[in-house]
């Protein structure tokens, strides 16, 4: 999965192919403008809570609150929701972080690695088959409502949305993608914008 996104995959056709894709469709100003009403509504979220807290006269972390808000937005814009109660994928995506910035035996001493004495491989790969899990239900639901006529117009499509489409459109070749674009790519691209 990770060889098919943006941030790890090889400079080449596919790179650029994918690189312009996200930049034309995605991360354009007209994308990026058609989610204000939604960026809008987060902010006027989190100033609220901002304000019971101060009425409660509570310590705020803002900086976990302003971490949080990005994280929302984020989420909302990938997937058109930043919430489910059936999975934790905030949680999943903070451990995978956590796994690959913790220190690993491994780098010091390579012959280490077969062994995996800290358990991060095996972690990383519980990580890894979680996310994978909850990256297809949510775009097997995004094909469904499609499937089920919910269509959403161009403003209100979500970048799974916007991805499933070009991948629907095998006759596209306007960013040389259309036999490229599948759902480990759909799910790559995810998480390289996850990640950042």
């Amino acid at each position: 999965m990770v060889l098919r996104g943006l941030a790890f995959a090889k400079y080449g056709s596919y790179w650029r192919n994918v690189r312009k894709f996200c930049t034309h469709e995605l991360l354009s100003a007209a994308k990026i403008d058609s989610f204000k009403a939604m960026r809008r509504e987060e902010l006027e979220s989190l100033v609220q809570s901002l304000k019971e807290a101060a009425k409660a006269h509570e310590v705020v972390d803002v900086s976990e609150k302003v971490a949080g808000l990005i994280e929302d937005m984020t989420y909302r814009m990938l997937f058109g929701r930043n919430k489910d109660d059936r999975f934790d994928l905030k949680s999943i995506v903070h451990q995978a972080l956590s796994l690959v910035a913790a220190p690993n035996l491994a780098d010091y001493v390579p012959f280490l690695g077969a062994f995996d004495f800290q358990g991060l491989t095996r972690h990383f790969k519980e990580s890894y088959k979680a996310f994978d899990k909850i990256l297809e239900i949510i775009i097997e639901e995004h094909v469904q409502e499609a499937n089920n006529g919910q269509q959403r117009n161009n403003h209100e499509m979500d970048f799974v949305d916007v991805m499933l489409s070009l991948m629907k459109k095998s006759t596209n070749t306007h960013y040389g993608l259309s036999s490229i674009i599948d759902r480990t790519s759909i799910k790559a691209i995810i998480s390289d914008m996850i990640i950042g």
